[in-house]
């Protein structure tokens, strides 16, 4: 089965908007947190579920939309891993 590793830099975007929508919606962030945790579950089944990333080269480079967030990530086949990237919001400019 897959197994899904977080980056220190995705890990970091995730807490940081957590807090901040906290602040002004605990039951957002909970909401938020819980689309994450089942878009995960999803990916471990369904790895390539994602749609590529635009501004990436990297063809294992993908993303799904939670919400107004962007979770990208890279599937790597031959270990059967998930790298989470990063999170961000879907306004944000992206820079690989």
């Amino acid at each position: 089965m897959v197994s899904i590793e977080w980056t220190q830099e995705a890990n970091f975007d995730f807490n940081e908007i957590l807090a901040y929508l906290s602040n002004a919606s605990p039951q957002y962030a909970h909401a938020l947190f819980e689309k994450v945790k089942d878009a995960l579950v999803n990916l471990k089944k369904f790895p390539k579920l994602g749609r590529k990333v635009p501004e990436s080269d990297n063809e294992n480079d993908r993303e799904l939309i939670i919400q107004k967030y962007r979770l990208i990530y890279r599937f790597v086949e031959d270990v059967d891993k998930i790298f989470v990237l990063m999170i961000i919001h879907g306004s944000r400019i992206l820079n690989f």
